[in-house]
């Protein structure tokens, strides 16, 4: 009767802790390994056509980064298939945001915002009051 349930089930549990242990470990190994490679990507700048792919290939790295971090460490691998299906749907639309605006000539998104904000404050179709002659006496 000294025999807790504990013991019986012990080995089991202690066999799936040190996988676990095992398999934490090997990705901590795996996510250092990329940011060494995203560090070696980035000492090398390579340039395409004018396209640099240095930061699309650290924007790839990162992207598995990220997914290994919430699958396995915020253990969204074992979550609902909705959370895990958005949690992916979200990575890949953050990065494809990013790439965008990589892509975009930097002058010309600055461009673009400025005339949109422009255009919403009505700038842009009036004629400008300093431009306009001073105004005479008596007018």
């Amino acid at each position: 009767m000294d025999l807790p349930i504990r013991s019986v089930l012990y080995p089991e549990v202690a066999v799936m802790a040190i996988k676990s242990l095992k398999r934490q470990t090997m990705l901590w190994l795996a996510l250092l390994f990329l940011t060494l490679l995203s560090a070696e990507v980035l000492r090398r700048r390579g340039d395409i056509g004018g396209y640099s792919i240095d930061v699309t290939a650290v924007l790839l790295v990162t992207l598995i980064k990220a997914r290994i971090i919430g699958l396995d460490f915020m253990e969204l691998r074992g979550a609902p298939r909705r959370l895990r299906l958005a949690f992916e749907a979200w990575l890949v639309m953050v990065s494809l945001g990013i790439l965008f605006l990589h892509a975009v000539p930097q002058g010309a998104a600055s461009q673009a915002l400025t005339r949109s904000a422009q255009l919403d404050a009505g700038a842009i179709g009036r004629p400008r009051m300093d431009r306009l002659p001073p105004r005479q006496a008596g007018d």
